[in-house]
This record gives structure tokens, sequence and C-alpha cells, in this order.
């Protein structure tokens, strides 16, 4: 065993008996985790020690839990960290998170150099971008809430009109935070709430800024349909929380204590080390046995003794069980990972590999690692296409002359042997245009290589996103909806046609491969995942994919199915008409997302805005059907988001009534932040299609029911 192990094993003893170690519970596990890419820039390890170290030290040393910092300031190198407690957590919570979420940051995000982690109790974020004093707006924001529903009806107004004077009050103080309460005249009974926002904002402004989008926000998550009697959310920059009972407030530091007053006879005087009274808490409770002669005196020694005797016990056994496991887990890693000898894989991974080629069936080549470093040039730099948080993706050209594009995953990639496994079988059984082809994998050697046709015209964000004008011109109109008929037709293949139910997870543009005509592929399917027919969603209590395409209730529960691609392909769909990202932008200090852009203009009958400036050739008919489907796809609810089969039929006839768009409406005027649902008095007869007199030919009637019927799924 080597000391690195004997080392780590008495470090978590060590932290563990000092509370620094946390147990799995839900308050301690990353509601929400951000792993950007890698940055060879920086010199991690060296970077990482001092922005956790001066993390930790700040925080301590303040009254709340927070602080700011920044390593290597004024270099390339620099990293600017920000860590900080909910106000509501006690002194014991803020303390272990804080320690909990800087001891794992590295663990969950090895080699990034930019990411998130949101607790229940604390919030930690670091990146070379200096966000400091910037309020970011979170397109989802982490919410926990209340299973109890309440029937009162005025509650809706009653936590809006609290959030905002909590607002007001927070922005107008140095605390950066504000809590008070409300009485709900439908409950009869007081309404708790806070505001937090992150120290590093100006009050005035940026923390006014995210308090009010964080308020706007909660109107998706108060619909008369479920009305939490609480409900926290958490944002990047700021914190909000409304309960039907008093919340507490963060004490880090205890104040200075009042001058002794003269000594009283009578109490005992109190035991060196005992606990210290603390408020609220029963004195029984933290009081040490009298040691006043009683005749119990005796007795209860032996029973404490007793008692820490076998805790003490408990304790090495349980120590010597968690070692047990982890030398066990450490020696079957290793074997796994390093136990190739003479250029055979170990036998652990051999085992892998025979259950990987027996699952594809020989539908899929197993590569020579020798054939994929001569037909890259031994990954030369040279032949490097791109890359990401997974490792590179290399341009070659095999002994037959054949172009290919390989993709070498990195020994620390996030996407491990599982993702790859999934990969290589999900893909070696699909066949459709609209599919990337793999034509072959290599596990030789411990790497980790997938081999696809090449496409000459890289992915679609290349080009959709591009800074060149002529570039972005290239995507005419009529290029542009046959990308996102393409798009459909790969989504539709994968949920419905290809007999295996497949949901990709990770939709976007940079998983959008194109070829030389422009033709779209689909690609990346590490993510992907099956179900079976009688299952409508399935969960995950890892949350992956990409921030900003991922559906709402899989972002913050974890809960997925095909709904959650007509989600991403909704965004998708919005992104090819307008040209832009899906991120927040500014337009005259007025903070949008995307989505609420779009439903704002749409709302207002200026379509004509909508579309990318570059495209003069847009039917606009076309363009407003994609954007009215865009709308459909991206609603809340995933029950009233059309299937992909039906998005099919939609966008190849024009003659389908598209459904009655959702109704969209302000929350709050001042906040542009909008709701939309589909109508519930939307009758059949707007699922129809054609002309809808009596006299529709046979035929067309035959259509139209056909149409009606498919069209209902949702």
């Amino acid at each position: 065993m080597s000391r690195l192990a004997i080392a780590e094993f008495f470090f978590i003893i060590l932290f563990s008996k000092f509370g620094l170690i946390l147990s799995y519970d839900d308050d301690f596990r990353p509601f929400f985790t951000y792993c950007g890419t890698n940055n060879t820039n920086i010199d991690l390890d060296s970077s990482f020690s001092k922005l956790f170290s001066d993390l930790s030290s700040k925080a301590d040393s303040s009254n709340d839990g927070s602080a700011t910092t920044s390593v290597n300031a004024g270099t390339p190198y620099q990293l600017n960290g920000l860590i900080m407690c909910y106000i509501d957590s006690s002194q014991d919570h803020c303390s272990q998170c804080l320690n909990f979420s800087i001891i794992n940051a590295s663990k969950i995000c090895p080699g990034s150099s930019t990411a998130t982690f949101t607790y229940g109790w604390c919030f930690l974020r670091y990146s070379p971008n200096n966000f400091i004093a910037t309020v970011t707006f979170d397109e989802y924001p982490n919410i926990y809430r209340n299973d109890i529903k309440s029937n009162s009806t005025t509650l809706i107004e009653t936590v809006y009109e609290l959030m905002y004077s909590l607002r007001l009050e927070a922005t107008n103080s140095s605390n950066f935070y504000s809590y008070g309460n409300r009485t709900d005249p439908g409950m009869n009974r007081l309404v708790y709430g806070l505001v937090q926002c992150s120290k590093d904002l100006d009050a005035i402004s940026n923390c006014g800024l995210c308090l009010n989008y964080a308020v706007g926000n909660l109107s998706d998550f108060m619909s008369n349909e479920y009305l939490s009697i609480g409900t926290r959310l958490s944002f990047m920059s700021c914190y909000i929380r409304y309960e039907l009972y008093p919340l507490p407030l963060l004490t880090f530091k205890s104040p200075a204590p009042a001058p002794s007053p003269a000594p009283i006879p009578g109490p005992p005087t109190r035991i060196p080390g005992a606990p210290v009274p603390i408020p609220g808490l029963p004195s029984s409770i933290l009081s040490p046995p009298s040691i006043a002669g009683s005749s119990g005196s005796t007795t209860k020694h032996i029973v404490i003794a007793a008692i820490s005797a076998f805790g003490a016990l408990l304790f090495l056994s349980v120590s010597a069980v968690c070692f047990w496991r982890m030398l066990r887990t450490r020696q079957i890693s290793t074997k796994r990972e390093n136990g190739e000898q003479s250029g055979s894989l170990s036998r652990s991974r051999v085992k892998e590999d025979a259950s990987l080629e027996c699952s594809i069936s020989g539908n899929c080549h197993v590569f020579l690692l020798s054939e994929l470093k001569s037909a890259t040039d031994n990954f030369s730099e040279d032949n490097r296409l791109g890359g990401g948080g997974f490792g590179s993706v290399y341009k070659g050209v095999l002994h037959d002359g054949k172009e290919i594009a390989v993709k070498r995953l990195d020994g620390g990639s996030k996407q491990g042997f599982l993702e790859f496994k999934t990969e290589v079988e999900l893909l070696a059984k699909l066949k459709h245009r609209n599919l990337v082809k793999l034509l072959g994998y290599c596990t030789e050697k411990n790497e980790k290589l997938l081999c696809y046709e090449y496409l000459p015209s890289k992915s679609l964000d290349r080009i959709l996103f591009a800074t060149d004008k002529i570039k972005r011109e290239k995507l005419s109109w009529h290029t542009r909806y046959k990308i996102i008929e393409g798009i459909s037709s790969g989504l539709q293949y994968l949920h419905i046609e290809s007999g295996y139910k497949i949901v990709h997870r990770d939709l976007k543009p940079e998983n959008i491969l194109m070829d030389e005509d422009m033709n779209p592929k689909i690609s990346d399917f590490g993510l992907a995942r099956l179900y079976q027919d009688h299952q409508t969603q399935m969960a995950t209590s890892i949350i992956a994919g990409t921030y900003g395409y991922m559906a709402p209730e899989y972002a913050m529960h974890g809960m997925y199915s095909e709904k959650s691609d007509v989600y991403s392909f909704g965004i998708l769909l919005m992104e090819i008409v307008t040209g832009r990202k899906n991120s927040s932008f500014c337009n005259n200090l007025i903070v949008y997302s995307l989505v609420s852009y779009v439903a704002q203009r749409w709302a207002q009958g200026e379509v004509e805005v909508l579309k990318d400036p570059v495209l003069e050739d847009a039917c606009m008919s076309q363009l407003s059907r994609c954007i009215q489907i865009g709308l459909l796809c991206v609603q809340q609810n995933p029950i009233n988001r059309p299937n992909m089969d039906a998005i099919n039929l939609m966008l190849r006839n024009d003659s389908i009534d598209i459904p009655a768009l959702p109704r969209i409406y302000m929350s709050r005027p001042d906040l542009l932040v909008y709701q939309y649902s589909i109508s519930t008095t939307t009758t059949n007869s707007s699922l129809t299609t054609g002309d809808h007199s009596s006299s529709t030919e046979a035929g067309e009637a035959k259509s139209t029911d056909k149409t009606t019927a498919m069209l209902d799924h949702w």
C-alpha cells in the first residue's frame, strides 16, 4: 500500500473526527454542479491550493461565512473565487458545508478551471473570468420546494408583496440580506421570507437586479396546480426563500460577551471545557452532569465511561471497515487503469472490452492503436480539429485514403468508460442519415478512442455564431430549414423509429455536425440513455448536460424523458432562427433570456425582428411556424410539449394547423419575466388540418383524423 493511500486514510479519519467530512445528506450533496472546460494556461494544483486556502481563511474570519478572492491577479493565470453560506443556515451547517465544498471541488470537477457548486447551505464558484461584483442571471435556478401544497387563494399575492418589500430593504442594507414576515389572509397565519445577495455585488444596482429576477422566477413555481407552502430558489448571485415558520438566521461569530455581573451565590461553577449555552436550546441539553456529591454520581460516571468506550470501539470498527473497502477499491482501480504489461490489456479491461464487443455484435470495427496513430500523425497538433472537457478530436486519413475524425478521451475526462461504452453500443445499433456514423473504437493501452466519419463543415455553432458575417451567410434560410428538419428527423428516429426509445440529453449546436452539403448529424451520445416502453420518464442523481439547454425538470430534479430532448430542440430551433445564443443578453440595460425575448416579440407581433439579420431570403411564414413550434417545445410542463413525430409533421406540412400558442403574460411588467402554458380552452378543432367545412373531401378528412390523433399525444 502506498504512502499516499495511508495518508489519505488517516486524513479522512482525522477530518471525520472533527466533523469536516460530512455524511452524504442531501444538504451536503450538490444540487447543481457545473464543470467548465480545462484551462491549460493555469497551473491548477498550485492555483487551487492558493484559492481554497484564501477562501477558507476569509470565510472563517467573516461574520457570515462569505468570501471572495483572486489569485495570480493581473496575470494570464488569474483565478477568481467566491464562497458563501446562505443566511438561513446554522453555524455548524455553514462551517461543514464550506469545508465539504472546498475539499470536494477538484474531485467533482477534475481539471476544470471553471466550476459552480450549489449545496443546501452554501455555494462555491470559481473561474479565470472575473465575475466578482458582476451579477449572473441563471436560466434555471436551483429549487428546493416543500412537498406540501397550500389551498390558500391569497398566498401568491402575499409572498410577492413580502418578497418585494424585502428586496427593497436588502438593496439598502449593508448586510445584503433582509428577513421579515407578512400575514396571509387566506390562511390567517404569518408567512416568513428572506432574500440574500452575494456580498461582492453592488447593493443598489446589481443586487437589486438579481433579486428582481429571482422574485420574478417565483411565478414559474407558484402555479395554482402546485402551490407549495415553502420554496427556496438559489441563483449564482442571490437567494430567496419563504416558509410558514420562522427561519433561522446565521450568526457565524458570537457577539462579545457582556461584562460579568457581581457573583451571585447559588449556581454551580461552570466546568472548564463544558459547552457554552446556545440561545434557543434548553440549557438541560448542554449542561454537564452535576459534580456535587449525589447518590447517583458514581453510577452516572460508570454509564458515561461505558458509552464512551463503546463509541470508541464502534468508531475504530467502522474506520477499519472503511479502510479495508478503500484499499480494496484502490486495488481494483489500479488493476483496471494501470494493469497493462507489455502491451496487453489488464484482466478487468479485457473483460470490459469483451462485453463491449459482444454487445455490438461485430457492427463496429475495433481499430489498432497503431492504425489511429498513423492516421493522425501520432495525434499531431496540426491535425487537431477541436476539443473540450472530454479531450480532443483529430482529423486522420486511413491507409486506404478514407478521412476520419478521432475523438481521444483524456485520462481525467468526465466522460469515463461507462459513457465511452454507451456511445459505442448505441451508435453501433443506430443507423440514420441524421446521426453521426461511428466507424470504430480502440481501448488499447488504456486509451479511449472513438473513430467517426469525417465531416468537413464541423459543428453548427462554428457557423451559426461566427463573428464573420460572410461565414454566417452560408446558412441561408433554405439551409437552416433543412438543418431544422434534419435534427427533428434524427430525434424522431431516436425516440420512436429506432425501436430503442433513446434520450440524447445533450442536444446543442456544438453536437450538431455538418457534412459537405450542410446536412446535420446529431453527435456525442455519451450521455444518451435507453428506457423502456412502459416508462414515461427516468430519474438520475447526477445531472449531466449543458446549462441552458437542459429542461427544467431535468436540471432541477434529475427527471428526464424524450420531452427533455424536445425542450432542447426548442432552444436550438430558436437559436437557428435568430442567430443568437441561448444565454442572457442585454438590450438597453434590460436583461432577457432568449426564450423570454422571443416570447415577448411574438406576443407583440414583431416576428420580423426575430430573424437573423443575415437572412435576406427568409420565408416569413416558415420562420413564424418555427418560432411557434419552438415556444411549444419550451413549456415548463413536459406534458404540454409536443412529441417529435408531431413536430416533424408540423415542419413538413404547411397545411397542418399548429396548436394554439401558449398564452403569454407578464408576471411582473418591470421584470420582463413570462409564463406560458397551453390554454385549457383549446379544442380538438384547433389541432386539425385543412378546411373544416362540410365540403371537405373524404381523403382530406382521413388525413385530418390521422393528424388529430398524432398531435393529440400531448
